[in-house]
């Protein structure tokens, strides 16, 4: 999954053919010094530090380290990401890199393309970071992304206190900045990845746990938990019934009070359906908490356009 792009880095998800670039990566001294020995030394253990990190934590939560590339040439030079440790209630940024690319500006230009993912995408009202104390470039860099020094702290799991760093976004305008990213994502993940597969199961990190989903298009409606929706969805954009489907906003509008916002959104969907193609629009409307982790959909419903309802060119 893309994550972000840059004017020279290309930010994305890691894979289990990411595991030569790991072992070069865990074994690096820099890495050994300042974030420890994780016992990965062969392309076996790499893998399995892959599916045991990265990967499980993106079916947890949606996020973790993603890989760093070379825009022009695809070459990996390092990991940036947003990771919610165990035991721990904070997301914070984490960032390593190859020798070869240090110095270079490179880690700066993936942290900062990293936060503002994390901002707008994920919602995150807060992003942390933790450092070796002794690792004065580590922190000169979190500085200079706007992130604040708050001292040393213990951080679960750990027995030495380190550098602890924090950015807040507490305005307004950066609450619509989030839900924009939040609904963007929404709409993005009814489109086929690489593989041609479609997994709504990432719906679930958008959403409060016990979120609802409405389709109002008639006097007749169905409401459903997140599991209803997700299970019949799946199988029909997987198993060909449905096929080259996407939607997209056309025009947005949104409310912000407090820890709730609304959103109402017009929009567009194609696709071909039972080998026949089709397009239209209809109505969203988003209801939207403020939680520890950011903003979350709590309710959605949506109607289509059909004879006799018309809608409006646009609601912003």
């Amino acid at each position: 999954m893309h994550i972000a792009t840059t004017e020279r880095v290309r930010i994305r998800w890691l894979t289990r053919d990411d595991a030569p670039f790991i072992l070069r990566l865990l074994n690096d001294e820099g890495w050994l010094r300042f974030i420890g020995d994780k016992n990965v030394h062969s392309i076996a253990d790499a893998i399995q530090y892959l599916e045991n990190g990265s990967l499980a934590m993106y079916a947890r939560h949606g996020h973790g380290l993603y890989v760093v590339e070379v825009k022009d040439t695809g070459e990996q030079m390092g990991l940036c990401g947003l990771l919610l440790r165990e035991g721990w209630e904070e997301v914070d940024i984490g960032f390593a890199f190859l020798p070869q690319f240090r110095m270079q500006g490179y880690a700066e230009e993936a942290a900062r393309a990293t936060l503002d993912y994390g901002r707008k995408a994920l919602g995150l009202p807060r992003i942390v970071a933790i450092t070796d104390a002794a690792n004065e470039r580590s922190k000169r860099l979190l500085s200079r992304l706007g992130m604040r020094d708050e001292g040393l702290r213990l951080v679960p799991g750990l027995a030495v206190p380190l550098a602890y760093f924090a950015a807040d976004y507490p305005s307004e305008e950066d609450d619509k900045d989030c839900i924009d990213g939040l609904t963007a994502t929404f709409f993005r993940l009814f489109a086929a990845n690489e593989a041609g597969k479609v997994s709504l199961e990432r719906i679930r990190r958008l959403f409060v746990a016990k979120g609802v989903i409405v389709k109002a298009c008639g006097e007749a409606y169905e409401m459903c938990d997140l599991a209803q929706f997700i299970a019949p969805r799946e199988k029909l954009l997987n198993e060909g019934t449905l096929v080259g489907f996407r939607e997209w906003e056309e025009s947005a509008r949104t409310e912000v009070f407090g820890c709730i916002a609304q959103r109402i959104s017009i929009y567009r969907k194609s696709g071909r359906l039972n080998g026949t193609a089709f397009e239209t629009r209809g109505v969203k409307t988003f209801q939207f908490v403020k939680t520890p982790r950011g903003w979350r959909i709590s309710a959605l419903a949506w109607d289509d356009e059909r004879p006799g309802l018309k809608l409006p060119e646009n609601v912003s």
